[in-house]
C-alpha cells in the first residue's frame, strides 16, 4: 500500500513499531501488524500481530487480493488516515459474488465494501407540518457474508444525526464516500459470523436548513434485498396533492418508471417490494400548486 510509504505520518506509525526488527527499504509488514493489532484492541477485538499476518499480507502484497471491510477499517483507524485517504481506499474496493472485498478492483466513487447483505428492510419516513422531513426509522435484518461488526450508515446529506438502537453505537467520525454521499459506522453489539443474521434499528433526525426535493429514494445494492417496505408519513396539516411510486436510474439520474398511488386515511403511503437488486426505488410527491 503506497500510502503507508508515501505519507510521512503513516510511515512514522509503523516505523515506531519496528524496534529490533530488521528495517529494509520497503514496508515492514510485521510492524504494520503491530499497528493493526493495537487498533483492533481499541475496538474490542483480541487480535495478536501474528493473527493478523495473513490479512496484512493479502492487503499489502504485490497483487492485493481479498480483504474484509473490517481489516480496511483497522488500517484507516490504526494509521489515523485523513478523510481523503480513507475515501480513496473505500472507493478502490468492490465485493465479489461471495461477499469478499477486493482491494483495488474498482475506480473512485463506490460505497464502502459490504460484509453483509440485506434480507429485509423497513423504512419509515416522516414529514412535519412544513412538508420537510424530520425523522426516519430503519429496521433491518442483515445476513453476514463475512465476519461483520460494523454497518455503514450512508446519507445523501450532512444535515442529519443518527441514533442506533438496541445496543449498537456510533464509532469514529463521518467520512466522505463521494461528492454526494457521507457515511458513519454503526458498531454492532457483537460481531456476526458468516451466514448468521442480525437485526439493526436506527433513527435519523433531519436538520434541514431548506426543503429538500419532495421525494424519498432507497438504493438497493447488487447483492439485493428480499423484502423492502417503504412508508412515507405526511403531516395532516401538509398533505400532498399527488404521490407516485418511482424507480430511478441512480442517485442523480432520471426516473425510469412511475405510477400514481393514493394516500391512506392516516395520510401515509406504503409499498412493499420483493426481490430487488441493483436499483433505486421510492416515492415522490407534490403539494398544492406544484
Amino acid at each position: 500500500m503506497e500510502l503507508l510509504l508515501e505519507r510521512p505520518a503513516y510511515r512514522r506509525r509503523w516505523k515506531a513499531k519496528v524496534g529490533n526488527m530488521i528495517l529494509g527499504a520497503g514496508l515492514n509488514q510485521k510492524a504494520v501488524c503491530e499497528v493493526l493489532a493495537e487498533q483492533a484492541w481499541e475496538e474490542g477485538f483480541d487480535q495478536t500481530p501474528r493473527q493478523l499476518k495473513d490479512r496484512v499480507s493479502r492487503a499489502l502484497g504485490p497483487r492485493p487480493g481479498a480483504i474484509s471491510g473490517e481489516t480496511l477499517r483497522w488500517f484507516i483507524g490504526g494509521f489515523a488516515m485523513t478523510p481523503e485517504d480513507a475515501q480513496y481506499l473505500w472507493s478502490a474496493t468492490d465485493v465479489d459474488d461471495n461477499g469478499v472485498t477486493l482491494l483495488g478492483s474498482k475506480g473512485l466513487g463506490v460505497p464502502p465494501p459490504r460484509d453483509y447483505r440485506t434480507v429485509t428492510a423497513q423504512e419509515i419516513h416522516r414529514l412535519g407540518p412544513d412538508g420537510i422531513p424530520y425523522q426516519h426509522r430503519s429496521n433491518l435484518i442483515l445476513e453476514a457474508t463475512d465476519r461483520f461488526s460494523f454497518y455503514p450508515f450512508i446519507s445523501s446529506t450532512d444535515a442529519v444525526s443518527v441514533e442506533p438502537m438496541r445496543g449498537a453505537r456510533i464509532v469514529g467520525k463521518p467520512y466522505k464516500i463521494n461528492d454526494e454521499l457521507t457515511a458513519v459506522n454503526i458498531r454492532l453489539h457483537e460481531p456476526v459470523l458468516r451466514g448468521e443474521t442480525v437485526s439493526l434499528e436506527y433513527v435519523t433526525q433531519f436538520l434541514y436548513v431548506s426543503a429538500p426535493p419532495p421525494e424519498f429514494r432507497r438504493g438497493v445494492a447488487i447483492t439485493g434485498v428480499e423484502t423492502l417496505e417503504i412508508c412515507v408519513c405526511f403531516h395532516p396539516e401538509c398533505l400532498p396533492t399527488r404521490v407516485w411510486w418511482c424507480t430511478w436510474a441512480g442517485l442523480e439520474k432520471a426516473i425510469v418508471s412511475e405510477e400514481p398511488v393514493r394516500l391512506e386515511s392516516d395520510g401515509s403511503v406504503t409499498r412493499v417490494a420483493r426481490r430487488l437488486s441493483g436499483t433505486m426505488v421510492g416515492f415522490r410527491w407534490s403539494f398544492e400548486g406544484a
